[in-house]
């Protein structure tokens, strides 16, 4: 794992790229452990992995970062060339676990033509690794393997057959070639150029006196600086108030129309590009999920802010990471979700010290920056007094997203509850159940754990089960519960 304090220095060692190559391949074996994860789960919400990073030790590895400050895409590409000639068995040792599970080891597609004992990766192997099934982002890992490309133009990596114009005569010596030609471009094999590799092994005699670690600049969108948001859920499975339900239908006619706006209609120098919203209400009454549907029923990936990443204590690196971050969402057409969202746009405070004074030229470009991006906007938060007046003024649209009423209790219980699992009694008296003031995410956990004493106790689910749930999440919200009668 990558250690992002300030960089350090270290005595004179002799280098051979060796500690830039296992920290690589162990970056390798952590993005390979959580797709293959999200491989057998069959629900794709994302991996969450350290930041790309190298070694400063004047090794051919670090001089390659330091120039090209490869993006996540481009670091799977080469580092995964690296291992099919140095470390074979990191594939081999971290898909070992998916041999039971022919179905999941087929995705990660083991190149052709080939001899080797080991698992060879196939760019499927690579794209399918950094992208899944994603099609955004499988497109732009591919972009990485055009001619033109520093890996192939600098002699990183060797040029794929199907882009080298070999001739096509068929005679003894070329039909290896021609029948490489004829496969796919995912099936082909991704290899070292021979005078990388051997520059590589060459630099293993070199001296290093300042080793020193480095973070990378450029991060992949999905898993380093923001998160996909997806969900198997339909609006239906969402209850909502009228009102709450308007204001959603107004937001969906907005992020599908804004383009006809602003360009057909010419309206983009008479109002803000893009189309910026606020959800504010307590936890459990459906942002996050109502933020998940909106880029499910626009067909629109979702991307949720991670802030902890944004947010640093160190002057002008926020600012430096918000740029990044719209830097990267242009022309992508996202939806950006930040959630708990106060705690990067809050109220701007009185000037004590140089402190606040940075702290609020923050805030300030952020507002700026919110106002210039041309897609859509989503902020959540649990109070919208904490929020800044410069940012309530600024939204399109401000959505409350209350605590549910006794009768949209009642049918959150009704439409999460397993009927053919529950007994008769538990069905007759929901409306019991909905007299208890709980947010429609913390009926949902009670529902969890009372199917789960049904199913441990090998019976129907008994309104006793979903009182010990209910009795559950008062506790958490520091509440007396008194049992149903």
């Amino acid at each position: 794992m990558i250690n992002e304090q300030p960089a350090t220095h270290c005595k004179p060692v002799t280098i051979s790229n060796s500690d830039n190559l296992q920290q690589a391949f162990d970056y390798l074996r952590t993005i390979i452990k959580a797709r293959a994860s999200i491989s057998l789960s069959k629900e794709d919400d994302g991996i969450d992995v350290p930041s790309l990073g190298y070694i400063d030790d004047g090794s051919l590895f670090a001089e390659l970062i330091e120039k090209h400050q490869p993006n996540f895409y481009e670091y799977l590409l080469l580092v995964g060339a690296l291992a099919t000639e140095f470390a074979p068995a990191v594939f081999e040792e971290e898909l070992v676990s998916l041999r039971q599970h022919p179905e999941q080891l087929k995705r990660f597609a083991e190149a052709h033509q080939h001899s080797s004992p080991f698992f060879v990766p196939s760019i499927e192997s690579i794209v399918y690794l950094a992208a899944g099934d994603t099609m955004h982002h499988r497109l732009t890992a591919l972009s990485c393997l055009h001619s033109e490309h520093w890996l192939f133009t600098e002699n990183v990596l060797k040029k794929l057959d199907c882009f080298s114009g070999q001739s096509t005569e068929k005679s003894n010596e070329q039909q290896t070639a021609i029948e490489a030609n004829s496969l796919p471009l995912v099936q082909h094999t991704l290899c070292l150029h021979p005078e990388y590799r051997d520059k590589m092994l060459h630099n293993s005699a070199l001296t290093c006196t300042n080793g020193k670690l480095k973070k990378g600049t450029q991060n992949m969108p999905k898993l380093i600086a923001v998160k996909t948001l997806s969900t198997a859920k339909q609006w239906s499975d969402l209850v909502l108030s009228k009102n709450t339900q308007k204001r959603i239908k107004d937001l969906i006619k907005a992020i599908e129309h804004s383009d006809t706006l602003q360009n057909e209609w010419n309206m983009a120098g008479k109002v803000m590009p893009g189309y910026r919203a606020l959800f504010h209400g307590p936890s459990g009454t459906g942002k996050t999920l109502s933020a998940s549907l909106l880029g499910k029923i626009t067909d629109r990936p979702v991307q949720r802010v991670d802030l902890s990443q944004l947010v640093s204590k160190y002057i002008g690196e926020t600012e430096k990471n918000l740029a990044k971050l719209f830097d990267q969402a242009d022309d992508k057409n996202w939806i950006l979700f930040f959630d708990e969202a106060d705690a990067l746009f809050g109220k701007r405070t009185s000037v004590k010290d140089s402190h606040d004074r940075y702290a609020n030229q923050e805030v300030s470009y952020l507002l700026q920056r919110v106002e210039e991006f041309a897609g859509i906007t989503i902020l959540a938060t649990n109070f919208k007094g904490n929020m800044d007046e410069a940012f309530i003024r600024r939204f399109n649209t401000i959505i409350p997203f209350e605590l549910p009423s006794a009768d949209l209790r009642e049918k959150i219980w009704r439409a999460n509850l397993p009927a053919q699992q529950c007994d008769k009694t538990l069905l007759a008296n929901l409306n019991k159940l909905a007299s208890y003031g709980l947010s429609g995410g913390s009926i949902v956990n009670a529902i969890q754990h009372a199917c789960l004493q049904a199913i441990a106790a090998k019976r129907l689910v008994s309104i006793d089960d979903c009182s010990d749930g209910i009795a559950l999440e008062m506790e958490k919200q520091g509440k007396v519960f008194q049992v149903i009668g």
